[in-house]
């Protein structure tokens, strides 16, 4: 063990697989056949699996559970140990394609053991703590506008004052708290030299604003340093064939980030109005006979891979 209690995994031994399921109060572990169980989701159960994770080269797999999963995770990134966020929807195709019907707890954990080893997913990128706090700033202030919405859909079919008087008041409750996220997420990379250069950049392309850039910073620390392919995929823009035989089906974009691509479909609509170069691409397609959205998606697909090339050339943190 090292001074910090971290494992010190032995790189010639080759890599065991560990499928993590997790729930919102445990998790269950599956580091073999032998050396399976459950354990509480808090820090508490973290520091006994890592005790019995041992030294050996692990590399931990869980899915995405909608933020059930972070405490482990950051957990596994502040020990050095590997981990992976995987899609439950590949996941769920891995497991129906091995024939295992049953469900449970130690079946799904197994299961993302046996994907993990498979199909070696890249693991998480570690991030600074400025990066982690504005990612879950980010994601608040979405849950804010998905519920302020939501009140302004109820508006529309209330008739009673009192009702309305109430709707009013919560509405302008959700609007304070989101303009203090958005404060703390500006004081947050206002404060960061990184973070404060990397804005600037994405700022200085037409069409991005404030709330594009502070996503693309919490929600894709990756950018500058993808490819053209890989840019628009991990931003849920590439369009996917459905071909068979003399067939040639509509090509559809899906999977990436969703909180990206929803920033990038506000911007894209901007710069097809007003961007001096993608409001050509656009009219061009339109001329073509593309549908709108078409046309708007080739948009949101051409600015990520211009911004991913804009911040290529930024020198990274040490």
């Amino acid at each position: 063990m090292s001074m910090n209690n971290t494992p010190v995994q032995d790189q010639t031994q080759p890599i065991t697989y560990v499928g993590i399921d997790i729930a919102k109060d445990s998790f269950q572990y599956h580091f073999s056949p032998k050396l399976q169980g459950s354990l509480p989701n808090e820090p508490a159960g973290f520091k006994r699996l890592l005790r019995l994770l041992g030294e050996q080269p692990v590399h931990l797999v869980c899915e995405a559970t909608g933020g059930y999963e972070q405490p482990l995770v950051v957990f596994c990134l502040g020990h050095q140990l590997p981990v992976s966020i995987v899609d439950p929807a590949r996941v769920h195709h891995f497991i129906k394609g091995k024939g295992q019907r049953a469900k449970t707890d130690k079946i799904d954990a197994a299961m993302l053991a046996l994907f993990g080893a498979e199909n070696v997913p890249d693991p998480v990128a570690p991030l600074s703590p400025e990066q982690r706090h504005l990612r879950e700033l980010s994601r608040r202030r979405d849950q804010l506008m998905e519920i302020r919405q939501c009140l302004a859909n109820q508006s529309r079919g209330l008739t009673l004052k009192p009702l309305l008087s109430d709707q009013r008041k919560l509405t302008r409750e959700f609007d304070r708290q989101i303009t203090r996220i958005e404060e703390h997420m500006e004081k947050l990379i206002s404060d960061s030299e990184h973070l404060r250069a990397l804005q600037a950049l994405l700022l200085k392309e037409p069409a991005v604003g404030p709330v594009l850039s502070r996503t693309l910073l919490a929600e894709m620390p990756e950018l500058g340093r993808l490819n053209r392919s890989t840019a628009p995929a991990l931003a849920g823009v590439a369009p996917y064939a459905r071909d068979s035989g003399n067939h040639k089906g509509r090509r559809f974009i899906g999977g990436g980030r969703p909180q990206i691509r929803k920033k990038l479909y506000m911007a894209a609509l901007v710069a097809s109005r007003h961007h001096p170069r993608l409001k050509g691409i656009y009219e061009h397609l339109i001329k073509r006979g593309k549908p709108a959205k078409v046309a708007l998606t080739a948009l949101m697909r051409h600015l990520i891979i211009q911004l991913n090339h804009n911040l290529k050339n930024h020198p990274k943190p040490s």
